[in-house]
């Protein structure tokens, strides 16, 4: 009876480890692509240095971007970064932003928002710039 009594107890305690283990990784695997994107984007502006900056970088989203309610609504307190959303160049051009992430804006348009935003360090994070030909020094890969 003991033996039978310790195996049962066994086995018990394997799938209570189990459950365990199932709960704790469900959310990782339950994230969407809008969470892995804000998550590789706050990894890359941590990463990033800006050699006179003081306080966390302004990243300016354009509303074109797929991802503009994840990188810039959803707790914005615990972003490594202020989010501003941007609607068009001139506005961005207004705006003094340490990084652009840029949503269906082209890699011409790209090129041309930041040539025309002078010489100062910008990190550029694109969605719609593939080859990452022009301007762009990181693309999320989301597809």
């Amino acid at each position: 009876m003991a033996t039978l009594t310790e195996a049962l107890m066994t086995v018990l305690h394997r799938l209570l480890l189990t459950v365990f283990f199932l709960i704790a990784v469900s959310p990782v695997f339950a994230a969407g692509p809008s969470e892995h994107v804000r998550a590789i984007v706050s990894g890359i502006v941590t990463y990033t240095r800006w050699p006179s900056l003081t306080g966390a970088p302004k990243l300016c989203i354009f509303a074109s971007s797929r991802f503009t309610h994840s990188l810039a609504h959803e707790d914005p307190d615990a972003l490594p970064y202020q989010p501003v959303i941007v609607r068009n160049r001139e506005e961005a051009l207004k705006t003094t932003c340490d990084g652009f992430y840029f949503g269906s804006e082209s890699p011409t348009e790209q090129s041309e928002l930041t040539r025309r935003y002078g010489p100062r360090p910008l990190l550029l994070i694109a969605e719609q710039n593939t080859d990452c030909s022009i301007g762009s020094a990181f693309l999320p890969d989301h597809q």
